[in-house]
């Protein structure tokens, strides 16, 4: 989900490489832990998103009218994991095949690595076997940051870890001012 924009009891939510799709209903329980949004396709069905909460986890499931998994780009859960800190630190993804719910064998899970400020420092596609895997161009993304805790670096690895263009660049640096005002990007 990019955006969402809250329009009395409407919710509109931006989903990339989707267009807009439209919450008709939310129903939220009483601990605000868990709620279902209804949504509306491009092709005039509908379908479910259902979030379960925690301190340390957050499961997301899309599911069809009917309550059978809805299959979006080979998923249909994300389970995502936290750290004490609230810091997502796993993403993984799950399909539903022979009527079991097992991870995707065509999106790895990400994970997210921290310095001691929270800053994130590392993102990386992985497989089942914890081996970094390429994964839309890339295995790795590591980020240095100065002492301000401003992004100076940004760069992109393949699933040995050297350096890997992507898009034009293999590391991207920022400068900033005294003020912390981003003052130049070079790739």
């Amino acid at each position: 989900i990019i955006t969402k924009h809250f329009y009395d009891k409407t919710v509109l939510f931006k989903l990339k490489g989707t267009g807009n799709e439209y919450c008709k209903q939310i129903e939220i329980d009483n601990d605000k832990s868990n709620y279902t949004v209804k949504f509306h396709n491009t092709a005039g069905k509908y379908f479910y998103a259902k979030f379960k909460y925690d301190k340390y986890e957050t499961d997301y499931y899309h599911y069809n009218e009917d309550n059978t998994p809805y299959i979006r780009n080979d998923f249909y859960m994300i389970k995502e994991l936290y750290n004490q800190d609230g810091l997502k630190i796993e993403q993984h993804f799950y399909t539903y095949k022979s009527g079991k719910t097992i991870l995707s064998d065509n999106i790895p899970t990400f994970k997210f690595k921290y310095d001691k400020h929270g800053n994130l420092i590392e993102k990386g596609y992985y497989t089942r076997d914890n081996k970094l895997t390429m994964f839309t161009g890339f295995a790795v993304t590591k980020n240095k940051y100065d002492e301000r805790n401003n992004l100076i670096e940004m760069s992109n690895h393949d699933q040995y870890e050297n350096l890997l263009e992507v898009g034009g660049y293999a590391v991207i640096k920022n400068e900033y001012d005294n003020n912390n005002n981003l003052i130049e990007t070079k790739s």
